[in-house]
């Protein structure tokens, strides 16, 4: 927490002691509190207060001020800044954080200031606040807009828990030019990507509600074509077509306006020769009039002011004019709207109907925020330390560091296998722990991070061993002494591990790169390493394309990591030892030469087609190949992925009509991995020349081995719109050709289908997101992957591999499956039906077979039971097992060789158990079982029911059986730790779903009964199941079917990872010495394999 004297001054310091959130009752009346007073709300609220301010104040409320410095946050906030909030000088701060002296801010502003209207606190949080997830470019290549979202989620989240109510982010710059250094902001050279991760970042750091307290301000920037500046410069001129402007560079910000930003930041360059920051016609024309926003739009720093360097504006004054003229709202630090256009408003009608406008605007984004009704929401310092980098953010941002890693080139160096037994690290960047947090890192620190080779030291299988070498960084040409150590180590191993490329600063803001090469001393490294007879596997680390002819020449394999941030290096262990396979896609072309720059799959064919014939005269360079080094879409796997032909459900649409595409893919590999199934169109037939490809569409599945799975794309006609020659959205009449595949430049499959006549389209195609459906296996081809396992702490990595899938190994055929035990001989799993009165196995090799029937109950008909069947089940040897006799209302044995069952105990104290449930067997051979009354028609009112409590017993191996709880209400599952000092059970009541742990004594007796895991919190936001059967592993993990699905706890009882498989989970069982998980769930069995190994 920040010391607030040395920041604050005595004035705030007084505020500060106070205390709570309640205004001070001496607080002089404010405007914002007399209508609020008044019982005024929402709009009415807004107005009452817009009529009362002053011309000064209104331009205070446009006014936006940095706090301090953005590596000196509320440096600034003296008492001369405090004054100037108390007179309404100020709207908002950036580079300011801390929810106690943020608070204590905030409280000037509401309570000793006239006007009473609550700050805006805001920041760059990029890609992450605290926990800094992959940079967006990386995130980009997940092709994952679920995992985009849930990291903007986790960084609002953060964020908001600092005092912030805003940040500036996510930038949707389109980027084609990789010379450009803020292509490390966004998602590549692709406008539909962009959209679709546009609209992922804003649902994440907007949340459902934006009065939330933990959710925050998103901004869509920076609104017009920022990353089409001439020669890769940043903030130059962007000399585009209207027909580019509306197809390439704006349907990402018109995606993010139909998600719901509440705020767009305009861009510091022209288009065409016009100022960003006073373009109406865009500000005002487009993004209010045509597309319907009514939030706020924020300049970039001092980017009013610099329109006297565009040279549109004389004097600051007119500059002022011309930005709040065209709609910027929000004036981000040159304070010419509040110090120097008090006179020119007041003398100008118009000037003043858009001040007006403006901060109605503002009021209206911070009524949204809530902070009208509750203007220290955001302050809580116990969320804010318990949220900030915390366990549950660490394992998002090391799953989202795999999955931005893609596979540029590998011939069998990775993964790395068994037979390496001495690794070379080679390269500075491997244990740089800055760079990898890339630019923007908002509050990210260095020391934070999980380098490289601390990730690939802690990972190093057994009996292998690890040099590493600094070779060189990136600045300074190495010494010859350096290099030779770096031959040398390379030398001595069985494989290199290269990390080269960019560090921190060479890729961002004001970083454009005449040359996109690797570094100089990046170069020379490089070349002496690759010169030796060692096979070496390159890990890039940058934040843009870059021109690796070389490498992809030389090296065995290219793995692209990026700036991974926190969780940078057990990310890349999990994929460099094969803990996981990549799965990333490239979201933008990897030129063969700087000079081929800016490459980009969408060019137009021109009327001489590039052709790989130099004799030919075509559009083309001579002296470099006419195709990319690495096209947009490529990353490789480690396994193969076949792709069936594609099915149209029809083979034309018109106006409101939809057509659907379908692909089967398929595993064919031996471990689980994702592929990302990629739909590109052309439309080859139209007014004005269009692009040879276009991203339409794309998915990210995870297949298990030998898994198929069918990806359906929805279209529709207004999704091949183009801005035709008449300044218009048109829909032509014609073929448009469709091409399904690994990447643009590796199709699997083609068509075309038919748009007919009369479609009309108001909007960009890209920004229509295609809906995408993705259907698992038939029957036939089971098992195959289902539901998701989520983590919550870093140590469920050790427990369950990163690439484990959950496998659905039958088709729905069971009433409620119980049980299940493993027999390790038969290699076989035998589980329940409980109500259909049947016992199944099922084995690898055979699948699933009746192993008895009737399972429990044999008798004559009754109407007695809701559940005959048997229901727990564990081994006893390796031909018998003991069962739960939900039917014969006893603990029982069966010998699995004659199949002849043993009633071990019925009764306790002359009355008849309910329905045995679930059991456990202790070291000396006594049993723990429970007995609930879910067996007997009706449950606790079943008049068969002669036991006034539902108990937890034990069975002493002389046959008599004691009670060891009678005060659950409706007890299930049973477990013991392996030392067999610990009875746990699993309480199944909706109104008490908690796990209980007990201490067991000399005398099989157990005391101490104390709640181990609490389940209700899951039960209270909806999530289906309550605690039932469970499985210890060998040093005591639980793992715990329970709401959700399982519940991983570990021994003290955190709770590490939750296993969704997607309905109700019954119970579990360990396997294969603790390798795999089978899983009885409703009505199918599944299974994990926890090593992610088959």
């Amino acid at each position: 927490m920040m010391v607030t004297k040395a920041i604050w001054g005595a004035a705030l310091l007084a505020i500060s002691a106070m205390g709570g959130s309640a205004i001070a009752q001496d607080a002089p009346q404010t405007l914002a509190g007399e209508a609020t007073e008044a019982g005024l709300t929402g709009a009415e609220r807004r107005a009452y207060i817009l009529e009362r301010l002053t011309v000064e104040e209104k331009l205070g409320q446009l006014h936006q001020m940095p706090g301090g410095r953005s590596k000196n946050l509320n440096s600034r906030l003296n008492d001369a800044e405090l004054d100037r909030v108390r007179s309404g000088l100020v709207g908002s701060y950036l580079h300011v954080a801390g929810a106690e002296p943020l608070e204590n801010l905030q409280r000037v502003a509401v309570e000793e200031s006239r006007t009473g209207i609550p700050l805006l606190f805001a920041m760059d949080v990029v890609h992450g606040y605290k926990t800094i997830f992959p940079v967006p470019l990386a995130l980009a290549s997940s092709f994952d807009p679920a995992l985009v979202e849930a990291t903007a989620r986790a960084a609002g989240s953060e964020a908001s828990a600092a005092g912030l109510h805003w940040t500036f982010a996510p930038m949707v710059d389109i980027a084609r030019d990789a010379r450009w250094g803020r292509i490390v902001e966004g998602a590549g050279e692709e406008p539909y990507l962009g959209a679709v991760m546009a609209a992922a970042q804003v649902r994440g750091y907007q949340g459902d509600d934006l009065s939330a307290g933990d959710t925050i301000l998103a901004t869509a920037k920076h609104l017009g074509a920022y990353g089409a500046g001439q020669g890769g410069r940043d903030y130059d001129t962007a000399e585009i077509s209207e027909r580019a402007l509306r197809e390439i560079y704006l349907p990402p910000f018109k995606a993010a306006a139909d998600a719901g930003t509440a705020t767009y930041m305009v861009a510091f360059n022209d288009i065409a020769g016009v100022p960003t920051t006073a373009n109406k016609r865009l500000l005002t024309g487009i993004l209010r009039d045509l597309w319907g926003f009514d939030g706020m739009v924020v300049s970039d720093w001092n980017s009013v002011m610099e329109l006297m360097n565009h040279g549109v504006a004389g004097t600051p004054a007119d500059a002022g004019a011309l930005a709040l003229a065209a709609g910027v709202d929000m004036e981000m630090t040159s304070g010419i709207y509040v110090g120097e256009m008090v006179d020119r408003v007041k003398s100008d009608p118009e000037l003043m109907k858009a001040l007006d406008l403006s901060v109605t605007r503002i009021l209206l984004t911070k009524d949204r925020l809530g902070l009208f009704d509750d203007p220290y929401a955001y302050h809580d310092t116990e969320r804010e330390a318990e949220v900030i980098l915390s366990e549950a953010h660490r394992v998002l941002a090391r799953e989202a560091a795999r999955k931005s890693m893609v596979l540029l080139k590998n011939d069998g160096a990775l993964p790395v296998t068994e037979d390496v037994k001495r690794i070379a690290v080679i390269g500075a960047l491997a244990d740089d722990a800055s760079s990898p947090l890339g630019s923007w890192r908002a509050q990210g620190q260095a020391e934070n991070v999980s380098t490289i080779l601390e990730g690939l030291e802690a990972a190093l299988p057994e009996g292998a061993r690890l040099d590493y070498v600094a070779g060189a960084d990136t600045k300074d040409m190495p010494a010859r002494s350096e290099l030779r150590r770096a031959v040398n180590a390379a030398k001595k191993a069985d494989l290199v591990l290269l990390v080269i490329g960019e560090d921190y600063d060479l890729s961002g803001e004001a970083r454009s790169r005449s040359d996109i090469g690797l570094p100089a001393p990046q170069a020379a490294l490089a070349e002496v390493v690759l010169e030796t007879d060692t096979p070496v596997a390159v890990l890039l680390m940058n934040g843009r394309p870059l021109d690796i002819s070389m490498l992809s020449e030389e090296a065995d394999a290219i793995l692209e990591t990026w700036m991974l941030g926190v969780e940078t290096g057990p990310a890349v262990a999990d994929i460099v030892f094969g803990k996981a396979s990549p799965g990333g896609k490239l979201p933008a072309s990897f030129p063969r030469r700087t000079g081929q720059s800016p490459y980009y799959m969408g060019h137009h064919p021109t009327g001489r087609p590039a052709d790989p014939d130099v004799t030919k005269d075509t559009a083309r360079y001579m002296d470099i190949d006419i195709t990319p080094l690495y096209p947009f879409g490529h990353g490789l796997s480690y396994v193969v992925f076949s792709y069936g032909d594609a099915a149209m459900d029809r083979d034309s649409m018109g106006e409101g009509e939809t057509l659907t595409l379908s692909v089967d893919v398929t595993n064919d590999g031996t471990m689980a991995a994702d592929e990302v199934v990629q739909l590109y169109t052309r439309d080859p037939l139209a007014d004005v020349a269009r692009p040879q490809a276009e991203l339409r569409g794309f998915v990210r599945v995870t297949l298990a081995p030998g898994e198929t799975k069918s990806v359906s794309f929805t279209l529709t006609p207004e999704q091949f719109a183009y801005w035709g020659p008449d300044g218009e959205w048109q829909v032509d009449a014609g073929a448009i050709n469709y091409m399904i595949g690994s990447s643009s430049a590796d199709i699997r499959t083609s068509g075309s289908f038919m748009i007919e006549e009369g479609v009309s389209a108001d909007g960009p195609a890209a920004a229509i997101e295609t809906k995408v459906s993705v259907e698992g296996a038939s029957e036939e081809t089971l098992p195959r992957s289902i539901g998701r396992i989520e983590r919550f702490s870093r140590r469920a990595d050790a427990l369950i591999a990163p690439n484990a899938t959950i496998e659905r190994l039958t088709p729905d055929l069971f009433g409620w499956s119980e049980g299940p035990v493993w027999m390790e001989e038969r290699r076989e799993v035998l589980f329940t039906d409980v109500p259909g009165n049947t016992m199944y196995g099922w084995s690898e090799e055979g699948g699933l077979r009746t192993a008895l029937e009737p399972s429990g109950y044999a008798g004559p008909p009754t109407d007695i039971f809701r559940e005959p069947g048997a229901n727990g089940l564990i081994a006893d040897g390796p031909d018998a097992i003991l069962m739960g006799d939900h039917g014969n209302r006893a603990v029982a044995r069966l010998d699995l060789n004659t199949m002849e069952k043993t009633f071990l105990a019925t009764e306790y104290d002359g009355k008849k158990f309910s329905s045995p449930n679930d059991l456990v067997r202790a070291s000396d051979g006594a049993l723990y079982f429970t007995d609930p009354p879910y067996g007997l028609a009706g449950i606790e009112d079943s008049p068969a029911k002669e036991m006034p409590w539902n108990g937890v017993y034990r069975l002493a191996p002389d046959g008599s059986v004691t009670l060891i709880d009678d005060e659950l209400t409706k007890p299930n599952g049973v477990g013991l730790s392996p030392d067999g000092k610990t009875l746990y059970v699993a309480v199944s009541d909706p109104d008490a779903a908690k796990l209980y742990a007990y201490d067991v004594q000399g005398d099989g007796s157990a005391t101490n009964r104390r709640v181990f895991h609490d389940a209700m919190p899951f039960i209270e936001r909806g999530e289906q199941g309550l605690p039932d059967g469970m499985a210890i592993d060998a040093v005591g993990n639980v793992y715990l079917a329970g709401p959700g699905g399982i519940h991983l706890l570990s021994p003290e009882g955190d709770l590490l990872a939750l296993i969704r498989t997607g309905t109700l989970a019954a119970n579990v069982t360990l396997a294969e010495g603790g390798r795999t998980l089978f899983i009885t769930s409703g009505a199918f069995l599944a299974r994990v394999h926890l090593d992610g190994k088959e």
